[in-house]
């Protein structure tokens, strides 16, 4: 019976880790930007921890980045050459747990509800050819809200397999607060997200 229980503590959990690739919709009218909103690209990392077989704790971290030069004001003529450049960049860590209500062989349909954290960074550089900090304009601003998607991951082989290769598509709705960037403006990043990964199981 000992020996039993110290090999049940000993026994680690299944374990999965993906490279995923996000789509989001970023929104940033008051930046200046045209057009005031793009879809934009994240490739990141998910790590999933088995807590009991319909149950699993699921991390994700995924970083975007868009740009693109602004307008002096709405009557003048679009000119990629001039004007300020402005780039923003963000990394989202979300954190939540993934549901398997079926229990399927290959194919699993699953459910997942996380809470989302973003950091966001906005840089302004008016002149890209000189490194002059009267030139730049830095700013930082984080979000919360919360993201649930429905997926299905399709695993190939079987348990007994010490690796399984697998891979997921899932879609679903992001909400987040706006990120307030000081001097800038605002922006706010969620909605309708698509997101595909391939990975293994262990």
């Amino acid at each position: 019976m000992l020996l039993a229980l110290l090999n049940l503590s000993l026994a680690a959990p299944n374990m999965s880790l993906h490279v995923q690739l996000d789509s989001q919709a970023i929104k940033h009218d008051e930046l200046g930007l045209s057009p005031g909103s793009s879809r934009i690209a994240s490739p990141g990392l998910r790590l999933g921890v088995e807590l009991n077989p319909r149950v699993m704790l699921q991390a994700d971290w995924h970083h975007a980045r868009s740009g693109g030069r602004i307008y002096a004001n709405d009557d003048d003529e679009y000119d990629a050459q001039g004007g300020p450049s402005l780039v923003y960049a963000s990394d989202h860590f979300d954190l939540g747990a993934r549901l398997e209500p079926l229990q399927w062989e290959v194919l699993q349909p699953y459910v997942t509800v996380q809470g989302s954290f973003t950091m966001g960074r906005m840089h302004l550089d008016a002149d890209e050819d000189h490194d002059n900090e009267l030139t730049e304009l830095h700013s930082r601003a984080a979000s919360f809200g919360g993201l649930a998607v429905g997926g299905a991951e399709l695993a190939l082989g079987n348990e007994d397999w010490v690796v399984q290769p697998s891979a997921y598509l899932e879609m679903g709705y992001a909400l987040r607060t706006p990120q307030s960037f000081d001097g800038l403006g605002d922006l706010r990043s969620g909605g309708y997200l698509v997101r595909l990964g391939t990975g293994l199981r262990f």
